[in-house]
């Protein structure tokens, strides 16, 4: 037996964690204040209404079974750089590196000979979709490139198991 209202609050924790440092990233301090208590708020006001008990019974090896072929499919799809990555991976592997070695908001400067020669302003912030990646970026500004793969390999895991369950 496994308490859903229990799993669909974690649920909704591991959706909020990237919302909450995208915000202490990239706004400023009073819009980061606000828009916190608001995404609190509405979290306790979920939290109070979901039901106490909501269960689901499941087999123990067939969940077994689910969650290690979720993480085999994760580990081949090449996310976290463990496998193989397809050309696509580059790309987005340099964002992620960008994310961990530039200061929060992620600000590119150019040089005043390039930015004119190429028509494109001098400073340039980065705008992409990289809020999957904040939590994984942040353990990486702190421990590094790998334990920033690691955790997002585990994030990613616990995304698609929440997604499946």
């Amino acid at each position: 037996m496994l308490n859903l209202t229990l799993v669909r609050k974690i649920a909704y924790i591991y959706l909020l964690i990237p919302v909450i440092l995208f915000c202490m990233g990239w706004l400023n301090v009073i819009a980061t204040i606000v828009v916190c208590l608001i995404i609190v708020a509405g979290f306790i006001s979920i939290w109070r209404c979901l039901p106490l008990k909501d269960m689901f019974e499941f087999r123990k090896l067939d969940f077994l079974l689910m969650l290690v072929a979720l993480g085999l499919w994760i580990w081949l799809s090449g996310v976290g750089g463990y496998a193989f990555q397809n050309w696509d991976h580059h790309s987005r592997n340099a964002v992620f590196r960008d994310l961990i070695n530039y200061p929060w908001p992620v600000v590119y400067h150019f040089q005043p000979s390039v930015s004119s020669q190429f028509g494109i302003p001098s400073t340039l912030i980065m705008s992409y979709y990289f809020g999957f990646w904040l939590s994984s970026a942040l353990i990486g500004k702190i421990w590094g490139w790998g334990a920033a793969n690691f955790v997002l390999f585990l994030w990613t895991y616990v995304g698609i198991v929440y997604l499946l369950y």
